[in-house]
């Protein structure tokens, strides 16, 4: 006798059937049963649990949307009210506060106080790593709400029924069937959120405002549930067909001979590669990050193609798995064919892709690394927003990989056009973006780059000694006073973006801002300083906002880094506080911020037809100062900055913006917590209502 089917596992006989019962999701059920009254009990539970595991993934996927799209149609309107057509620039007369805005300003207050901070357990920084309260109360709901609908709607029993072919053996079948069904098919319902999790060209995003990165962290742990609910499916099911169900080992054997089970083994070792290459330790040893990435796809990619074999009824979850990842990366090719699609730029007409070339800076760090400062102009549609990123990929080096990077300047102080004769027929006008960006080269990528890019400056160093020449197209050194000699020479690269979250549609025209920074995350906080102190209400002197910069560098030569951004600043600032913290040296016994020539030349080449771009925000003579100290020696104490900032200001809220190491985002996020005071903000005064703005890309 040959080994039961799919069909006949349930105890069914369809050559016999008189009539099917459809069930989405599931095989047809043969009706009326025409089994013992055990079995027909059981298929009564198998096929009821199954029906209710659907509706319960239905109002899953309802109740995510009852969440997003009400978010949605909030942020449009919101966007709408914030245009440039609809939004006025205020009077900053003294005005109080109106119900509402304090009602929004104290609930912000009240959220931003107690889920701000990182969990202070040691034991859960170290399951869940750095993360606030917010995103583990977002999992926990998660995590509870599933749970709910993996144990709701099953009839749970035992029935000891008898083996046909087998007389006195008998099969017991209980409700762990049904349950193991219920939790795999949540597991195949959750695939395409966490698709949508990890998107970097997020619906998600676009709907919420949220950016992608903020999502990672329950990207991450769904993908762990998935693997939960796939182990409880997998155990389930092999301890129904291996113990329960008579014959053994016949009905084991026949079972996993079976080609859906087949499938199911090898999505269940492929989820668990995927999770094993999670573990930085392994991921590590087999290449890095990239090696971690590039497999994370292709694993994803064909567990969810075993899935569709283990169980295509189900294929509705997982099409739409394939057909967001594929919209995903599509969208990713588009972005960048749109900003190197360069025909129109002169030198690349005609041009189907081509890269932009970049002059490269090194400054020498033989302890911690030397800096690579990329700067160039690209063509664009419009400017980027401040507090947006870019993937940058560098062709010199593997085209297969690329990084994200914030550029660190004000995309609208250098804008330019090119001006294009196409065939003598029409004139063509191309915006040339102005970008820069600074990265130490710590290892792997970078660190090659910085290498190709020491040995192009020493190959042209070593020519224009041989051939005396006054000076060389591919590297010049640039006169740094008394930093480390640096050296410039030039690279192609590729971008992608820009992605992220603009953080100056956050800014009020009354919000203090206070900008802090560690090292390398400066490229970060700096923008909205170079753009705030050259607005015309900035100049004017008609606000009463306090701008104030906290830099902790290791050495004083970092200032060279954004040497040309310091002297724009001084020309430009506004009441400008700028604090400097050097961390492993003490400074020169008379410090030199400024220089009467920046250490990073300005660009002063231009072909044919380029033109500067006028815009309302165009440098004018300063009404304030620039204000600077330097401080050696020590690390600044965040929290007592923070309170001082807030303390001294005169009005409005306060906006924290930070990048820098994990540790100074940790303490800054308990620091901007207590800083809210829910109570002082209902009143109306707003000087209480702190928000933190901080970079939390995934490098």
């Amino acid at each position: 006798m040959s080994l039961p089917s799919l069909s006949r596992r349930h105890i069914q006989d369809y050559g016999d059937a008189s009539s099917l019962e459809p069930h989405w999701g599931y095989a047809d059920r043969v009706v009326p049963c025409t089994n013992d009254a055990g079995s027909c009990a059981y298929l009564d539970v198998v096929y009821g649990a199954h029906d209710r595991g659907m509706l319960y993934t239905g109002i899953f996927w309802l109740t995510i949307a009852a969440v997003l799209i009400p978010w949605g149609c909030w942020r449009l309107k919101t966007w709408l009210e914030g245009s440039p057509l609809s939004r006025a620039r205020p009077s900053f007369q003294s005005q109080p506060p109106s119900f509402l805005s304090r009602l929004h300003h104290t609930i912000s207050a009240v959220f931003r106080r107690h889920f701000m901070p990182e969990t202070a357990s040691r034991p859960m920084t170290a399951i869940f790593g750095h993360t606030t309260r917010l995103q583990l109360l977002v999992l926990a709901m998660l995590v509870g709400y599933l749970s709910i609908w993996s144990f709701v709607g099953i009839w749970y029993n035992t029935w000891i029924t008898p083996v046909k072919a087998s007389p006195g053996l008998y099969n017991r079948r209980t409700s762990i069937g049904p349950w193991a069904d219920r939790v795999g098919v949540l597991a195949y319902a959750l695939t395409p959120l966490s698709i949508m999790l990890g998107a970097r060209e997020s619906l998600l995003s676009t709907l919420t405002g949220v950016p992608y990165q903020s999502f990672l962290f329950l990207h991450r742990w769904v993908g762990y549930v998935i693997v939960i609910q796939s182990i409880f499916h997998t155990m389930g099911w092999c301890l129904v067909e291996a113990r329960f169900y008579q014959p053994q080992p016949k009905v084991w054997t026949g079972f996993v001979a079976e080609t859906y089970i087949v499938w199911g083994f090898v999505a269940f070792v492929l989820l668990l590669l995927l999770l094993l290459f999670t573990f930085p330790f392994v991921y590590n040893r087999l290449g890095g990050y990239e090696t971690f990435r590039k497999a994370h796809y292709i694993l994803a990619m064909v567990y969810i193609g075993a899935a569709i074999g283990h169980w295509k009824q189900l294929a509705c979850f997982l099409v739409p798995s394939l057909g967001l990842w594929g919209i995903d990366r599509g969208l990713r090719l588009v972005r960048t064919f749109i900003l190197h699609n360069s025909g129109q730029c002169p030198g690349k007409q005609g041009a189907f892709f081509a890269p932009t070339p970049a002059q490269v800076s090194i400054f020498e760090d033989p302890t911690d690394g030397d800096i690579v400062r990329l700067d160039f102009h690209q063509p664009e549609p419009m400017p980027f927003e401040i507090g947006k990123h870019y993937y940058i990929c560098f062709t010199e080096g593997s085209i297969w990989q690329s990084h994200p990077f914030t550029p660190l300047n004000d995309p609208e102080y250098d804008l330019k056009q090119v001006v294009t004769d196409e065939f003598t027929s029409r004139e063509r006008r191309t915006l040339l973006v102005p970008h820069s960006y600074i990265l130490r080269a710590k290892g792997g990528e970078t660190r090659k780059i910085a290498q190709l890019v020491a040995q192009k400056i020493q190959l042209a160093l070593t020519a224009q000694s041989t051939e005396k020449a006054d000076d060389t197209d591919n590297a010049t050194p640039l006169s740094s006073g008394t930093t480390p000699a640096v050296y410039t020479a030039t690279t192609p690269v590729i971008l992608t973006g820009p992605y992220g979250q603009s953080y100056m549609s956050e800014i009020t025209d009354d919000s203090n801002i206070i900008c802090i920074a560690g090292g390398t995350g400066i490229t970060f906080v700096l923008p909205i300083l170079l753009r705030l102190a050259r607005e015309p209400f900035a100049r004017s002197g008609k606000t009463q906002r306090k701008l104030r910069l906290i830099w902790a560098i290791r050495r004083q030569s970092a200032l060279s880094w954004i040497a040309k951004e310091l002297q724009r600043l001084r020309e430009s600032a506004h009441d400008i506080q700028l604090d400097i913290y050097v961390t492993d040296e003490m400074p020169a016994a008379t410090p030199q911020l400024f220089t009467d020539s920046p250490s990073i030349a300005e660009d002063a080449s231009s072909s044919g037809g380029e033109e500067k771009v006028a815009s309302e925000s165009s440098p004018a003579p300063a009404v304030g100062t620039l204000t600077h100290t330097m401080t050696s020696g020590g690390r600044p104490d965040l929290p007592s900055l923070v309170s001082a900032f807030t303390a001294e200001t005169i009005a409005g809220p306060t906006a924290v913006v930070a990048s820098g190491p994990v540790s100074m985002i940790t303490v800054l996020r308990k620091a901007v917590a207590e800083s809210n005071v829910p109570s002082k903000v209902w009143k109306g005064d707003m000087r209480h209502s702190v928000r933190l703005i901080v970079d939390d890309r995934i490098e």
